[in-house]
């Protein structure tokens, strides 16, 4: 038998299957609307809250119609496109709610006339809906172009008076726009998460979206992350936000805000009293941005999670932000990885970390920490009861600093996740933190690669790490453990 009559003998048997299959454990009156059906199916379908159906489509990169190629001896037909009423009866069902829509209507790269045409379609249905359609739909997520597809989007949202969550990840917005988006959502009363991340909003677009933000009245999550907003963006959303009481969460990393953006913000911020997580990740703030937050952090009395990893904060930022972290009485999730922080840095944080007695999760990694910089640093982690997440990858850390940390993990016994890679650590410091790590029953993940346990290091730590009865996953990659020790 050939190869290709193989396949095709066995691509036959599929059909029959996978329909008995289907109807054994999915009943055809859910049966919504399919071309393509898995070769595997969960019975935990029947129970999910949320199902994602995912349209893959099949055709040349040019749009051509022609066949697709997947190897020797297998092509694949174009799928035809659904009707015009299949999508309306889809659409109508999924709308039926209370549910989360997620329609996806934008392919990787530049679309095909095929898919401008699937997009059209979907285009015409949801402008027909009438507003029994969408009432009920709590949650939206759309992938599209947003330019193209606006009316149709804007008709959905208007109809929706029930929508809680709003996800336009991804979708080119321009500032005018995002105007218009705004003042369609501030009608929207239950409206509490907003995600425009990579949205292309900019500096323009974020001054037309602070105009509106006041009389979002009901929104908690705000997430504008990647949206190159710059400076200038970041002060006008800082004239904003004194204003937005409501927001818990608010994410605007990766967005160029510089120490400038900093010095606008953190006064603004101060004033979120219900703040509960700040994202302010890969903006650059500096030394002085770092002044800046650590100047507003104690009024910011419910904040729980601060992440400013990648700012280029230094030792002297780090110093800044140390003496703040024990006026946050519930901070429990803080992540300051990829500053290069140093020993200087490191030892500022020691002597007040042991003070937030809410701290669960402390991410350091990439800081030049070093030995000396571990050691200092385990004593506070020593008084850190609470601590369920450590990472302290790539930071130099040596035999010295590994034994010395370990004496402080075994009064961790909440501990879960445990991240060592890329350090220096040889067979000795792994004995010890085995014999320590076992006193934390809690461990689910453990990650030591790129170190030098070596085969009798990675032996003594397995043997250790056998108490761990939680443990799911432990990292011992590159670590010349060779054939003796796996």
């Amino acid at each position: 038998m050939t190869p290709d009559s193989s396949h095709a003998s066995k691509e036959e048997g599929l059909p029959r299957l996978s329909k008995d299959l289907l109807h054994k454990i999915w009943p055809h009156d859910r049966i919504l609307l399919g071309l393509r059906v898995c070769r595997s199916l969960r019975l935990d379908l029947l129970s999910a809250p949320l199902v994602l159906l995912k349209v893959k489509y099949r055709g040349s990169a040019a749009g051509s119609g022609s066949p697709r190629t997947e190897g020797p001896g297998s092509t694949q037909p174009e799928l035809p496109l659904p009707s015009k009423e299949d999508v309306r009866g889809l659409l109508e069902k999924l709308s039926a709610g209370p549910a989360h829509l997620i329609l996806n209507a934008q392919p990787p790269g530049d679309p095909t006339d095929r898919q401008r045409m699937l997009g059209n379609l979907i285009s015409q249905v949801l402008g027909e809906l009438g507003s029994e359609g969408w009432g009920r739909v709590q949650g939206l997520e759309i992938l599209l172009n947003f330019e193209e597809s606006r009316g149709y989007l804007s008709q959905i949202i208007s109809k929706s008076d029930q929508m809680t969550r709003l996800n336009l990840d991804r979708n080119p917005i321009r500032p005018q726009a995002a105007g218009e988006l705004m003042k369609l959502l501030s009608d929207r009363k239950n409206l509490n998460f907003l995600s425009l991340n990579d949205a292309a909003v900019g500096h323009e677009g974020a001054g037309r979206m602070a105009a509106v933000l006041p009389h979002c009245s009901t929104l908690k999550h705000l997430h504008l992350r990647g949206n190159k907003l710059g400076s200038h963006g970041a002060r006008r959303l800082a004239a904003a936000l004194p204003y937005c009481s409501s927001i818990t969460d608010l994410d605007l990393g990766r967005n160029a805000i510089g120490t400038e953006g900093a010095f606008k913000l953190a006064p603004a911020i101060r004033l979120c009293f219900n703040l509960q997580r700040l994202d302010l990740a890969d903006n650059n703030m500096g030394v002085e941005g770092a002044w800046h937050l650590a100047e507003i952090l104690p009024f910011c009395k419910n904040l729980s999670h601060l992440i400013l990893r990648h700012n280029n904060v230094g030792p002297e930022g780090s110093k800044h932000l140390a003496r703040a972290l024990p006026q946050s009485p519930n901070l429990a999730y803080f992540d300051l990885a990829s500053n290069q922080i140093g020993l200087e840095g490191v030892k500022a944080l020691g002597e007040t970390l042991s003070k937030c007695q809410s701290l669960t999760h402390l991410e350091l990694h990439c800081n030049e920490i070093g030995d000396e910089g571990t050691q200092r640093l385990a004593d506070a982690i020593y008084k850190c009861k609470g601590l369920e997440h450590l990472g302290l990858g790539s930071n130099w850390v040596r035999n010295g600093g590994s034994k010395r940390l370990a004496e402080a993990l075994k009064n961790c016994h909440n501990l879960k996740n445990l991240h060592l890679t890329d350090n220096k650590i040889g067979p000795e410091g792994a004995r010890k933190l085995g014999e320590n790590l076992s006193a934390c029953r809690a461990l689910r993940f453990a990650a030591f690669g790129l170190n030098e346990i070596g085969a009798e290091g990675a032996r003594q730590l397995m043997l250790a790490l056998q108490h761990c009865s939680d443990l799911e996953h432990v990292d011992l990659r590159c670590n010349r453990i060779g054939p003796e020790g796996a």
